[in-house]
């Protein structure tokens, strides 16, 4: 299993004369890839220059003209979220639940996380009111 941030070079031809204009960030896009079987990639919503992008490294590059606190930001959030898709990703492949559309699912729960969890709250409370716990 592989998992990379990559930038569509189809995007970044048109803007070279652009490069710092803050109209023209592009986003990351997440592949996810797994054998023959599973290569699956989608859109975040992490904004970049390209031109401050390490494609190796899959970071913003330390010497690039970004403020330090927003390369640290951008950072971290790449490396959370490659933490969140591989953790669910061995799990869910494990029971058998990686489809065609796991990645975007993944990712809609990761950029929502309250109202994923407000799901999950009211499923608990649900299930606490259909059950009689008293003795």
């Amino acid at each position: 299993m592989t998992i990379r941030f990559i930038i569509k070079k189809k995007q970044t031809a048109s803007m070279n004369h652009h490069r710092d204009d803050a109209r023209f960030r592009v986003p990351l896009y997440v592949r996810l890839k797994d054998g023959k079987n599973v290569d699956q990639t989608l859109r975040t919503s992490i904004l970049v220059y390209p031109r401050w992008w390490d494609e190796l490294k899959e970071q913003i590059k330390a010497h690039s003209a970004c403020p330090e606190s927003e390369r640290l930001a951008i950072n971290q959030a790449v490396i959370d979220l490659r933490k969140y898709v591989v953790s669910n990703y061995v799990n869910d492949r494990l029971l058998g639940k990686v489809r065609k559309d796991w990645l975007r699912h993944q990712l809609y729960q990761y950029s929502h996380p309250v109202e994923h969890n407000l799901n999950l709250n009211q499923m608990g409370i649900d299930f606490l009111r259909e059950n009689d716990f008293s003795e």
